[in-house]
Order: C-alpha cells, then sequence, then structure tokens
C-alpha cells in the first residue's frame, strides 16, 4: 500500500495512528482554516478537500466533538473554542442535571477522488468538576458508560481500549485493506 499522509500537528495522535493502522503513514503539519459547525463530519470533509490541494497526495484528516445533550449538543466540535472560553470547571457547572454526552472522532480519507469517512462515538456524562492532572480537551470531565472515573482518571492503557479513536480507525483499516 501507497504512503498516506495524515495531516496533524499532534505527534502523539500520530503514534496513536501508526499504532493501530499499522500501515506506511507520513506526518504532514499543515495550517488549514477550518469551517466553523458543531458536526465534525462536515469540518473533515471541508479539510481534507483543502488539505488534498495543498499536497496532492492521498491523505487522513481528523476532528472531534463533546456532545452534551442538556446543552443540544453544544460544543459538538467547538469543544476547543468553548474549552478556552468558558473553561472546563464552568461548563460542568452550566450542564445542569441531566449530564449525558457523547464524544465523537470522525476520520476522514481522501485522495482526489474518492472521500470516506469513519467515525467512532462513545456516550457518557459530564463529571460536575474537571479530575485528573492530564489529558486532552475533555478527558479531565467525560467519564465513559461504565466508568465512575474521568478519562485522565482512567488513564491511557484503559482510554485507548475503550477510545473512539481506536473505533474509527479499525473501520478505516478495513476500507483500506479491503479497497486499495
Amino acid at each position: 500500500m501507497r504512503t498516506l499522509c495524515f495531516v496533524t500537528s499532534n505527534k502523539n495522535k500520530f503514534k496513536e495512528y501508526q499504532t493501530i493502522l499499522n500501515l506506511p503513514l507520513e506526518m504532514i503539519n499543515l495550517k488549514l482554516e477550518e469551517i466553523q459547525a458543531l458536526e465534525p463530519e462536515k469540518i473533515v470533509e471541508e479539510k481534507a478537500k483543502r488539505a488534498f490541494l495543498k499536497i496532492k497526495k492521498p491523505l487522513l484528516v481528523e476532528d472531534a466533538g463533546l456532545f452534551i445533550e442538556n446543552l443540544n449538543g453544544f460544543p459538538g466540535a467547538l469543544v476547543k473554542w468553548a474549552m478556552e472560553t468558558v473553561g472546563l470547571k464552568r461548563l460542568c457547572q452550566i450542564v445542569g442535571k441531566n449530564r449525558k454526552a457523547k464524544v465523537k472522532i470522525v476520520t476522514g480519507f481522501y485522495n482526489g477522488k474518492i472521500f470516506r469517512k469513519f467515525s467512532g462515538e462513545i456516550a457518557g456524562t459530564i463529571a460536575k468538576s474537571p479530575r485528573g492532572q492530564n489529558g486532552w480537551l475533555w478527558d479531565k470531565i467525560f467519564i465513559p458508560t461504565g466508568y465512575k472515573k474521568t478519562l485522565t482518571e482512567l488513564g491511557p492503557e484503559i482510554k485507548n481500549k475503550i477510545f473512539v479513536r481506536k473505533i474509527a480507525l479499525e473501520k478505516l483499516k478495513k476500507f483500506l485493506i479491503s479497497s486499495f
């Protein structure tokens, strides 16, 4: 299989992609203007097409979102903006009694002709306050269904077993192996 380009600036995420896909990947750090939308699917499609115009090679892109039921799906894919603007602590406070939420990651593949998206999602709840020391965006406030701890508190070993990126990438891998 030809090497795929993964458009990201995050080295840890790139390593995760390499480990899960176990296919030839090249990390491309490319600054792209992103559309603003709640749904990561829309962002991924636009990001993939913009990236292809610049590098002209088969590629992968990713976007993610945190969807809080009591906030009508907000912040969705605007999660980074919400975390920077409102903060984790305040977000936990404004959720209300219904703390149900889901996390979704969408990976997009585009080779200039074919665009496909692969998503993974897990349900859970929002903690009453941030918990844990490390983590990315929502890791300190998202508690997956069946657990009592946040993703940060669960640690990388458990998080990587249940996390949505793995779900999305396993679907992508099946597509790549069967199609190319």
